[in-house]
């Protein structure tokens, strides 16, 4: 279900044991209802019902189509993988990006950076581009967002609304430095911003996870340093993928403890910066 997820461009905006939480697919709001067992594989919609379901129930959902026809999607996408996406992109309901410009002028993402985020414009014009987007089964409205594409060429997009990322989804690399030893790891784009306001870009390797289901994937690539910085949320779920990568060797630093009463560096960050 994670997998398949991530590759229509819905990720997880929390995570808590062995479930995973989203904003629901199949509808907007702004807190995550949209639930993943780990463990068991299935999903679960609290804005809805509670009856545990399997994927092939939510591409029936999701498709509005009968069994052969759910089933033909997945098979023939070969997307029942463990870890990552490698099939072919299937439809459903995900996010397409129509166009894109270098800067971000639109007033509303602007006044959302500066004034909701306390992130002046031009840290972001650094990173992102404005982008405008539209949902594939409602390709008659564009939105508007900040976009930083990751290392698959997909897309991560953020305005006052919307938490979501194009397929194919992917870590971004945001910095790096030749024969580097460290590396600084960060959950999401506003923290990353975050960092570079509060202290100035790293001279060291940096990735943005956009997910942390992404740190199992790239273990191997982290025990290659000699220091990984963390500078992710403080919660119950990056405390798991700090211990996760103590126990698998990793030597971590982890700054979290700089802003310990926020729930994440820009919450610091909005609380102790003003521009």
């Amino acid at each position: 279900m994670v997998s398949y997820l991530s590759a229509q461009g819905f990720h997880p905006v929390k995570e808590k044991g062995d479930s995973v939480y989203y904003l629901s697919p199949f509808r907007d709001e702004t807190a995550p209802s949209f639930c993943i067992s780990l463990s068991k594989n299935k999903w679960i919609d609290f804005g809805r019902e509670l009856k545990r379901k399997d994927i092939i129930d939510f591409v029936r959902e999701m498709e509005s189509c009968e069994l052969p026809a759910a089933l033909d999607k997945l098979l023939g996408g070969d997307i029942l993988t463990k870890h990552e996406y490698s099939g072919k992109p299937i439809p459903s309901k995900s996010i397409e990006v129509i166009d894109s410009s270098d800067s971000i002028t639109n007033a509303t993402l602007i006044d959302y950076m500066e004034v909701e985020r306390k992130i002046p414009i031009e840290v972001v014009n650094k990173y992102c581009q404005e982008v405008s987007f539209q949902f594939t089964d409602k390709r008659y409205t564009i939105y508007h967002g900040v976009g930083m594409p990751n290392d698959s060429g997909g897309w991560t997009i953020r305005s006052t609304w919307f938490k979501g990322a194009t397929s194919p989804a992917n870590i971004t690399t945001v910095k790096e430095v030749e024969g580097s030893t460290h590396i600084s790891l960060f959950e999401g784009i506003t923290d990353w911003f975050s960092y570079v306001v509060l202290y100035g870009e790293p001279n060291n390797d940096c990735i943005i996870l956009n997910s942390l289901v992404y740190i199992p994937m790239i273990m191997e690539k982290l025990k290659g340093y000699s220091i990984v910085h963390c500078w992710m949320d403080n919660d119950a779920a990056a405390d798991d993928k700090v211990s996760l990568m103590i126990s698998e060797g990793v030597s971590v630093i982890d700054h979290r403890a700089t802003y310990e009463e926020y729930g994440d560096l820009n919450e610091y960050l909005q609380n102790n910066f003003d521009i």
